[in-house]
């Protein structure tokens, strides 16, 4: 999945359910996990928790901006871009399309 196919996905899910879509990545993120500690050797499973726990911490922080109405966040565009970036620093990009397809989907039979 590429950095545009993220940004046009999150941007067809409704501006009031991308919140629910950002959490569902974190969720659809903690199954991925499971499957990491049971497949994979020790270092890349230290590296994949840690790529994880970084996701996880930008979409959080992203959220409670959100449910504030703070505009300071960072442009939507931008978090795409971020998130796209700490799933490949992290080489967790086998994982992403799946994440980010299946979260928008959810998001949106909501």
């Amino acid at each position: 999945m590429s950095k545009e196919e993220m940004l046009e996905t999150f941007l067809n899910v409704e501006p009031a359910d991308r919140i629910v879509m950002l959490i569902l990545v974190s969720f659809h993120l903690t199954i991925v996990s499971r499957d990491i500690f049971l497949s994979q050797s020790n270092d890349k499973k230290l590296k994949s928790a840690t790529g994880i726990q970084e996701i996880n911490h930008k979409i959080t922080s992203n959220v409670i901006d959100r449910l504030k109405g703070n505009n300071s966040r960072y442009p939507d565009n931008v978090l795409i871009e971020i998130l796209f970036e700490t799933f490949a620093a992290y080489e967790l990009n086998d994982y992403l399309s799946d994440v980010w397809n299946s979260s928008a989907w959810k998001a949106r039979a909501q």
